[in-house]
């Protein structure tokens, strides 16, 4: 036999070979699939969520209990009478038991004299005192304030307050004292002419969506905490 049919032969022989360990090669499974074949066998894995951090949970609530109590003058005022409870005439007036953030009215004459004007951040405030005496103060928006040259009795009806709660008793008084030589007595009451009962809804608002976003997450912690336990 010549040497180049034997180097064919060979040749053929190699050829079959690799043929075979090939279709073999696909009839065993690989390392991959034997790792699916056991994956599937056990329970299927459940990816859980990633929980909110318990602190700011706790912050959120802690936000929503400020909200609301700094709040909550305001809401007690929204529900007041809708009449105002008449204080007589402010000459002579004296503070009787009436409590903060009532509906109520006033008589008095507008002492030009003696008022300040404030810069609040939405709307300038007037405050000024009125004739007769020193314990008597009304509050009035700075653009919607109609002064006039002539002394007139009038009626403030707004929100009653006692002045030292005021935020800002202690510049008006201040104010007073180094400007027109006077001092504003403990026991002064303002009258906040621009606010009335029923008028401001964001303050219901407010209440409710930080009553919601309250319950929400005193629920969430709730089961967090039932989870724990199970």
């Amino acid at each position: 036999m010549s040497e180049e049919k034997k180097d064919e032969i060979k040749q053929d022989s190699i050829e079959d070979r690799q043929i075979e360990e090939f279709e073999a090669s696909k009839e065993q499974p690989t390392q991959t699939e034997n790792d699916l074949d056991g994956f599937e066998d056990d329970q299927p894995v459940k990816l859980q969520k990633r929980q909110r951090p318990i602190w700011l949970t706790l912050g959120i609530i802690a936000v929503c209990l400020y909200m609301m109590f700094s709040y909550r003058a305001d809401l007690f005022f929204y529900f007041a009478k809708s009449e105002p409870a008449p204080l007589g005439n402010a000459i002579g007036f004296e503070a009787g038991d009436l409590p903060n953030n009532s509906y109520a009215s006033i008589i008095g004459i507008r002492n030009p004299s003696k008022g300040v004007k404030l810069n609040v951040l939405f709307s300038n405030r007037n405050v000024f005192q009125l004739m007769g005496t020193t314990k008597v103060f009304v509050e009035t928006i700075a653009e919607n304030d109609k002064k006039t040259s002539e002394l007139h009795e009038e009626v403030y009806s707004g929100r009653f307050m006692r002045f030292k709660d005021v935020s800002y008793f202690n510049t008006v008084r201040d104010f007073a004292a180094y400007n027109f030589g006077s001092d504003i007595p403990e026991d002064a009451i303002l009258i906040k002419a621009h606010e009335k009962p029923g008028e401001m809804q964001h303050v219901i608002l407010i209440y409710l969506i930080s009553l919601a976003i309250l319950l929400l997450n005193l629920v969430l912690i709730i089961k967090r905490i039932r989870t724990k336990q199970d």
